[in-house]
């Protein structure tokens, strides 16, 4: 018998098996990284929309009335704003505003993905609504956490 050099089926097997295993192992971290990148993203758009905001304020002399993602754009087109952000991987009105009852306050609010404890890391400025001011939830309410931005 002719001895042939290379790799049984046995360890070829076993190579691939091992490849895959850390392969899925770097996926999963790799992803709760991407989540922690949305939430990042979801409160840098919500500074953006502030800002046209505060635009649309001294133009108007109070902010826009208001009730969805879409009405709140249209309002502040006015102000030269031509589109709002959406949420990074839910799209859609996934961000929520409010105006004030006398149009001279309003809260943004975004929904993470990630679980956040109050007042800590990103929830650190984090808008919080003890008085019950607004209808949005804001900071952490059970299992959600909720970014708000206020002014």
């Amino acid at each position: 018998m002719k001895k042939t050099k290379g790799f049984t089926l046995i360890e070829v097997l076993i190579v691939v098996g091992i490849i895959g295993l850390l392969a899925s192992v770097i996926l999963v971290g790799l992803n709760a990284s991407r989540s922690k990148a949305r939430d990042a993203r979801r409160v840098t758009d919500l500074r953006q929309v502030q800002q046209g905001l505060e635009l649309y304020y001294v133009k108007e002399g109070e902010y826009p009335n208001a009730n969805s993602w879409s009405a709140l754009e249209s309002d502040l087109s006015s102000v030269g704003v031509d589109s709002l952000p959406t949420d990074p991987k839910r799209g859609g009105d996934s961000y929520q505003y409010e105006a004030g009852d006398d149009q001279q306050e309003y809260v943004l609010q975004a929904t993470l993905e990630e679980d956040y404890e109050e007042g800590v890391g990103l929830m650190k400025d984090s808008f919080t609504d003890p008085d019950r001011k607004f209808s949005l939830p804001c900071g952490v309410s059970g299992s959600d956490s909720y970014y708000c931005v206020k002014f």
